[in-house]
């Protein structure tokens, strides 16, 4: 039979042992939150170069987010994100941006069979959440979860073409506070001179707006 003060030392220590509590997920986004970001590309074959890249909600439920991406003031690129994780092409590749608003990312848990494939190419995706740090961008200081993605891709060979294969990773880190990605860092690896999708940048955020 427990004894109060025998209960009251397990209580006490299990409490001690478990995992410090998942932070809350951010609320959604509403429309008009905007987020500029500093993109540094590194084109396969091109000289490295930099742009703007302004991100705008246009709309916002617990089912999806529609927003609006436009680089250095051009056509803005529409895309309605969802929840999950995918990979995504919008202006530039891009990882479930919105992940840690739709979602409370367990730290440790891994994902595959992730979404972003494109026609001609075999694709093998796979995420890992990492855990949260403190990371220092241009906007400011945040307390982000930092989440990697491998893609092992293979281009379906045409007769007589080469082989072409290659490892795109990225590595991502979300913030509550700002209701997005602050900063994302893609390095792309492989054979061959045609990967799905130009994938060698660091987008980091440099300014944002709430509702």
């Amino acid at each position: 039979m427990w004894r109060p003060a025998a209960l009251a030392g397990a209580l006490f220590a299990a409490a001690c042992a478990a995992p410090p509590p998942i932070p809350p997920a951010a609320p959604l986004p509403r429309p008009g939150d905007t987020w500029t970001y500093r993109l540094a590309e590194r084109p396969i074959g091109r000289a490295p170069a930099q742009s703007s890249y302004v991100v705008k909600v246009a709309a916002s439920s617990a089912a999806s987010i529609f927003d609006q991406a436009s680089r250095d003031g051009g056509p803005p690129i529409d895309w309605t994100h969802h929840r999950g994780q995918y990979i995504g092409l919008q202006g530039v590749a891009i990882f479930s941006p919105y992940l840690a608003v739709f979602e409370n990312p367990v730290p440790g848990t891994s994902t595959s069979g992730i979404e972003g494939c494109f026609f001609r190419y075999q694709c093998v995706t796979r995420s890992m959440v990492v855990g949260w740090e403190a990371i220092q961008v241009p906007a400011g200081s945040f307390d982000a979860l930092k989440v990697t993605v491998e893609q092992e891709w293979k281009l379906r060979p045409l007769p007589r073409a080469a082989h072409e294969e290659g490892v795109l990773r990225l590595t991502i880190w979300y913030s509550p506070q700002a209701k997005r990605a602050v900063k994302v860092s893609s390095r792309l690896s492989g054979q061959g001179g045609r990967p799905p999708f130009d994938a060698d940048f660091d987008l980091e955020l440099t300014s944002y707006q709430l509702k």
